[in-house]
């Protein structure tokens, strides 16, 4: 039948409407503005300037199926993928994960000592390394610091080895990506960590761009000792450190969770409470650099968590989340420095606490839990800030149908909440992470 004149305004010519659809779909600049609402982070602006279309769109694409996800109410779905270390002998277990802005690059260390990043944007990741254990002493242990002032995503890592012995040596490195190039990273050690005179146990650590801090309990000693130790080091010289200075905790406090905080300050979670530490340099009579480490609020009770989040900075305070005694929870610290920190209880969880690290990991908004070691599972809880009244949490299990190939999530590493992408260590592959991510 043919259309009226009326009809043909109302139904333009198809071929015309797909060109014109094409032709949006296929401009950068679309997608550069729709990718603008997904940019709560300054520093992804300039990580998008070297994006060709395609990788814009993909990128766009995976935060609104995440964006998606969080606010269904439907089980979760992923799609899951195994990085490719075959191919590396010897890899070790990893101890540690990090999700560079963006959740595009991972950076993973393993216990083999070495350093890998891997673009988790390829279907098949293949990762690259980045640097491997000198011959002459071991690394099991780090810590990473993320520089969020750079346009190019830039991490710190400290390596190490748990167990102190005299003399022994460390190293902290700063990977970042090549001027000019959105693919290539270079590293550079930055310094040398050099260990005391005496055998002791690092019980806790953190890093940041100047500052290295560490929680150690010396043995063969009656009761043993232990102290915070910050150390300040020079970017410039890679055989040495500067000023460090020492402060003595109570034993029975336990492990403490490190974090550097805007403002020169150090926030410490033990089983004895919340403080918040404030640092400085100064200068001796004779020329002499210092450190100085001053307790500013220290808000005691029981919030040794058994898992907690990096610090999450907003415009007018900090948040951590952390999970306590199938709890979530979450510590205020205000910018202000003369305001004490606060927290106050999200929603009940549960998760299997017989093995208490890797079983939750945290978005600013979003926790990620394994709530059965026997028989894993995953879960997804959403915590809602923003709502009326006190902050609430929901709770949704993932669909079983979509458990990744030949694995099952065992130990959840890393978690980027803005393009949805979890990393995990499985039941078959230890030492090769699995990554899933919403569909």
């Amino acid at each position: 039948m043919a259309l009226s004149r009326a009809g043909k305004d109302i139904f333009p010519d198809k071929s015309k409407t797909c060109r014109a659809l094409h032709n949006i779909l296929a401009s950068q600049h679309f997608w550069r503005n729709l990718a603008a609402g997904f940019r709560p982070d300054p520093t992804l602006g300039s990580q998008l300037d070297d994006y060709s279309t395609k990788e814009l769109m993909q990128w766009t694409l995976r935060r609104l199926r995440s964006q998606a996800q969080l606010n269904s109410s439907d089980p979760l779905r992923f799609h899951a993928r195994m990085i490719a270390f075959e191919n590396v002998e010897n890899v070790g277990r990893t101890d540690r994960v990090e999700l560079l802005s963006g959740g595009r690059w991972m950076f993973s260390f393993h216990e083999c000592g070495a350093g890998y990043v891997t673009d988790l944007d390829e279907e098949q990741p293949q990762p690259r390394i980045l640097f491997t254990r000198p011959s002459e002493y071991a690394f099991h242990g780090s810590c990473t610091w993320v520089d969020q002032d750079q346009p190019l995503p830039s991490l710190y890592v400290a390596v190490f080895n748990h167990h102190m012995k005299e003399h022994q040596k460390g190293n902290i490195f700063r990977i970042s990506f090549k001027k000019d190039s959105s693919t290539t990273f270079i590293v550079k050690r930055l310094s040398v960590i050099r260990d005391g005179p005496y055998q002791a146990i690092r019980m806790s650590t953190a890093v940041s761009k100047e500052y290295f801090i560490q929680q150690i309990t010396q043995l063969h000693v009656p009761e043993g000792v232990s102290k915070l130790q910050l150390r300040r080091f020079s970017p410039r010289a890679s055989t040495g450190t500067m000023p460090i200075v020492e402060r003595p905790i109570p034993i029975t406090s336990g492990p403490a969770h490190l974090f550097f905080l805007p403002g020169n300050r150090i926030g410490s979670i033990t089983r004895n409470g919340i403080e918040i530490l404030s640092f400085n340099n100064s200068t001796a009579a004779d020329g002499t650099a210092m450190l100085d480490l001053v307790s500013v609020h220290h808000i005691p009770g029981p919030h040794d968590p058994d898992r907690m989040s990096p610090p999450f900075i907003k415009s007018n305070h900090i948040y951590l989340l952390s999970a306590y005694r199938d709890t979530l929870e979450r510590i205020i610290i205000d910018h202000d420095t003369a305001v004490p920190p606060t927290s106050e209880e999200i929603g009940k969880v549960v998760y299997d606490r017989s093995r208490p690290t890797g079983q939750a990991c945290f978005g600013p908004s979003t926790c990620v839990l394994i709530p059965s070691y026997s028989k894993p599972l995953l879960e997804l809880a959403t915590c809602e800030f923003n709502a009326p009244g006190a902050p609430h949490i929901s709770c949704r299990e993932y669909d079983r149908t979509y458990d990744p190939p030949l694995s099952r999530p065992l130990m959840a590493l890393a978690f980027d909440e803005t393009s949805g992408r979890v990393v995990f260590e499985t039941d078959l592959h230890k030492g090769r992470p699995l990554v899933m991510e919403f569909i």
